[in-house]
């Protein structure tokens, strides 16, 4: 996506995604930043590396997206569109950010351009606190450090890690758990970029592990 293109596009999530000052002020309260969408390219670049590592032995499976804290859900239309392999999935504690992901959704699902196999099902926006979800049906699980709190997004990351299904890929944005405490986690590097504020882990028990890629 060029500078122009990212331009525009966050110029029109930053509109339907605008809040009253009094929401916004409420939602930094309860510890959670108000929505701030990762760059594009990175989302992609991320999402396109967990692809190639999940899809080697199969390229024809069907893969569940979460988007932790996914806002208004943009990045719920960018992986369906990158890969029919993805089921689109987001989880947020806004209800007003949710309403406006189910309507985006909806919005989206009667493209003319969309077939039916990269719909995106309004029910898969869940309405919720991460910090007690389960993210155990999920193959591909991306946040974006949504929580304002430090505190708050190291609990949202214990039970996101605790939870994740062995051989999960977490497309991990300005984590918080520190790297020293990654074991206890049960979570590996699959994908560390030479520079940048992001990684690819895989969730991991004893020997069943897939093949990590070098940086």
């Amino acid at each position: 996506m060029n500078y122009n293109s990212e331009s525009v596009f966050r110029t029109l999530e930053e509109a339907f995604a605008d809040l009253p000052p009094e929401e916004v002020k409420a939602h930094e309260k309860s510890g959670a930043f108000k929505y701030i969408p990762l760059h594009h390219d990175k989302f992609i670049e991320q999402l396109c590396i967990a692809l190639g590592l999940l899809l080697a032995n199969d390229s024809s499976k069907k893969l569940k997206f979460i988007d932790v804290g996914c806002g208004i859900g943009t990045k719920l239309m960018l992986a369906a569109d990158i890969s029919y392999n993805i089921v689109s999935h987001g989880i947020e504690i806004n209800a007003q950010y949710v309403a406006k992901a189910k309507k985006l959704m909806e919005c989206y699902n009667k493209k003319k351009l969309c077939g039916d196999n990269v719909r995106i099902d309004s029910e898969n926006i869940i309405l919720g606190d991460a910090r007690k979800h389960d993210f155990s049906p999920y193959d591909i699980l991306y946040f974006y450090c949504p929580m304002l709190d430090t505190a708050k997004q190291v609990e949202l990351e214990a039970q996101l890690y605790k939870t994740a299904k062995e051989g999960a890929l977490i497309l991990a944005n300005l984590k918080k758990v520190m790297d020293t405490d990654d074991k206890n986690h049960s979570i590996k590097a699959a994908f560390r970029p030479i520079s940048g504020s992001w990684t690819i882990y895989e969730k991991v028990r004893g020997k069943q592990a897939i093949k990590r890629l070098r940086s």
